[in-house]
């Protein structure tokens, strides 16, 4: 006589039950949005400044060979191909640096430079922990493209919603809290 066992419990449904006071309002995450911005864009301004100055360099030539006659061409060989590509080096690096920051960052504990001061978090909606690189970027990618797509949107919807998710949220079934 077999007796079969009893069936598995059912998988927890995701935790909106979480107090809804303790999800982030749209003006913390709207802060913390707006500082992100400031602070990456404050570090990413120093590889523009950088290489820009490097592309300027490079052209030095060609600047004053314009300055001597307005009606004068440039050609490569007025250019200095190696610091050109320097300072267009210099400026891709320091957009793979910012964009890697911000995500590591996002994924690792769900505060970035902006959010951490704003005291909001990114967390994954039934288990409140930190989503990890690649959701991050998901959710970063999706809230770029697709939310910001139609007059953000995507970004108003947690208004009306009633768990204060957006569009990049309810994607990577994330939510943002106040920390």
């Amino acid at each position: 006589m077999s007796m079969t066992p009893p069936p598995p419990p059912p998988a927890p449904a995701p935790n909106y039950g979480m107090s809804l006071a303790n999800r982030a309002s749209f003006s913390s995450r709207f802060l913390g949005q707006l500082l992100d911005g400031l602070l990456y864009g404050a570090l990413h301004a120093l590889f523009i400044v950088a290489g820009v100055a490097f592309i300027i360099t490079a052209s030095r030539d060609c600047i004053d060979k314009i300055d001597a006659d307005a009606n004068a061409t440039c050609t490569e060989t007025d250019l200095n191909g190696p610091l050109l590509m320097l300072g267009i080096a210099i400026i891709a690096v320091g957009v793979l640096l910012v964009l890697f920051l911000y995500m590591r960052a996002l994924g690792r504990t769900g505060h970035t430079w902006g959010r951490k001061i704003a005291n909001v978090k990114v967390v994954d909606q039934n288990t409140m922990q930190p989503l990890g690189f690649g959701r991050a970027l998901g959710r970063s990618l999706f809230a770029y493209f697709i939310s910001s797509a139609v007059c953000y949107l995507g970004y108003l919807w947690m208004l009306w919603d009633g768990q204060k998710q957006t569009w990049h949220d309810k994607v990577v079934g994330s939510t943002v809290i106040n920390a």
